[in-house]
């Protein structure tokens, strides 16, 4: 076995383990259930814009963000697209993304999500969990651990 196989196995064991909490299929199942028209936010002004490989783990999804308001459809037109898209790691590879992968808050180039309403550069990584609704919109939860 060449040693590309052996870091594709790895990864797949990682992205399978860590999808088991909630990952693309899940988050695709669920934007299907809401109302399309709708905005769907991550926090006040802060909104999800785009895919790109996790550069916390190269074979996990990222979700950047901007402060331009996206609607349910449009992330859901988004998200569907990466079921089989092969992404490149930031430092390089290709990472084929699945109904399986894990998907995380993140600019493109860093592992972590800033929190604009807390202070000290309080960067932390962030796991999408789900999705709920709030005041007429729709609003991404997330798990946060600390950056180390």
């Amino acid at each position: 076995m060449n040693m590309q196989a052996i870091i594709d196995n790895m990864n797949e064991n990682s992205k399978l383990k860590s999808g088991q909490e909630y990952n693309l299929g899940a988050f695709i199942n669920d934007l299907e259930k809401l109302n399309q028209d709708l905005e769907i936010l991550i926090e006040e002004n802060i909104y999800p814009s785009h895919f790109s490989s996790w550069r916390g783990s190269y074979c996990e999804l990222s979700l950047d963000y901007d402060k331009k308001p996206i609607t349910v459809k449009e992330l859901l037109e988004k998200a569907k697209e990466c079921n089989g898209k092969e992404y490149t790691g930031y430092k390089g590879g290709e990472f084929v993304m699945d109904l399986y992968t894990p998907i995380h808050i993140a600019a493109y180039g860093s592992s972590t999500y800033y929190y604009s309403d807390r202070t000290n550069d309080d960067y932390q990584l962030c796991k999408l969990i789900g999705i709920k609704e709030v005041d007429g919109k729709y609003s991404l939860l997330t798990r946060n651990d600390k950056a180390e």
